[in-house]
C-alpha cells in the first residue's frame, strides 16, 4: 500500500491536479478576503447615506461571485499544464468566459451609475430607461464582436457590412428615424410639459 502511495505521489497528473486544487482553494479564499474588505468599505459608504452603495452590492453580487470562481480556476490551471495541453480549446473557452463575465459586471455597474447619477433635471425615468437600453445594446454588440475576434473570425467584413447596411436602413427609414430621434430629443430636453398650451402651426391647439 505504501508503494502504491509512493507511485501515486510520483504521478505527474496527480501532482498537478493536487497542486491545482490547492491553488484554487487558496486563491478563492484570498479573493473572498478582498471581497469582504471592499464590502466593508461600501457598507461604510452606505452608513454615510450613499444610496448607490447598497444597490451596487446587490447588482454586482452574482457577477463578482462568478469572477472570483473564474480567477481561482484560472490560477489553478497555471499549475496544471498537462490539463491545458490535453484540452487545447480550454484557453479559448476561458477567454470567452472572461469576456462575458467582464461585460456582465460592467453592465451591472453601468445600471447603478445611470440610476444614481445626477442627470439634468429634464431627464425623467423614461430617459434613464432609454439610456440603459442604449448602453446594453452597445455592450452586447461589443462583447459579440470581441468574442468573434477571439474565435478567429475576422470582424472587418462584419463591420463593413454593418456600415453599408446602416446607410441603406437610414435611407429607407429616413422618416421613421427622424421621428425616433425627435422623440429622444423631446425625452431629454422636455420642451413640452404637462399643462403647457401647445399651438401647432396651421393646425390644432390646446
Amino acid at each position: 500500500m505504501i508503494q502504491n502511495i509512493e507511485e501515486l505521489l510520483r504521478n505527474p497528473w496527480f501532482n498537478q491536479i493536487a497542486s491545482a486544487l490547492i491553488i484554487a482553494v487558496l486563491s478563492y479564499l484570498l479573493l473572498q478576503g478582498l471581497k469582504a474588505f471592499v464590502q466593508r468599505r461600501l457598507a461604510g459608504a452606505k452608513q454615510n447615506r450613499a444610496p448607490w452603495a447598497e444597490d451596487l452590492l446587490k447588482k454586482t453580487r452574482w457577477p463578482v461571485r462568478f469572477i472570483m470562481a473564474y480567477l481561482a480556476i484560472a490560477a489553478s490551471l497555471q499549475a496544471a499544464p498537462l490539463i491545458t495541453q490535453k484540452i487545447p480549446t480550454l484557453a479559448t473557452i476561458a477567454k470567452i468566459t472572461w469576456i462575458l463575465l467582464c461585460f456582465w459586471l460592467l453592465d451591472r455597474v453601468a445600471v447603478v451609475v445611470t440610476k444614481h447619477s445626477r442627470l439634468p433635471a429634464t431627464f425623467t425615468s423614461n430617459t434613464r430607461t432609454l439610456l440603459l437600453t442604449i448602453h446594453r445594446i452597445l455592450f452586447t454588440s461589443l462583447a459579440l464582436l470581441i468574442i468573434l475576434d477571439t474565435l478567429g473570425i475576422s470582424i472587418t467584413p462584419i463591420l463593413a457590412s454593418l456600415g453599408v447596411g446602416s446607410i441603406a436602413v437610414a435611407l429607407a427609414l429616413q422618416d421613421t428615424l427622424n421621428n425616433f430621434f425627435s422623440g429622444i430629443y423631446i425625452l431629454v430636453d422636455r420642451p413640452i410639459r404637462v399643462g403647457d398650451y401647445v399651438k401647432v402651426d396651421g393646425g390644432p391647439e390646446g
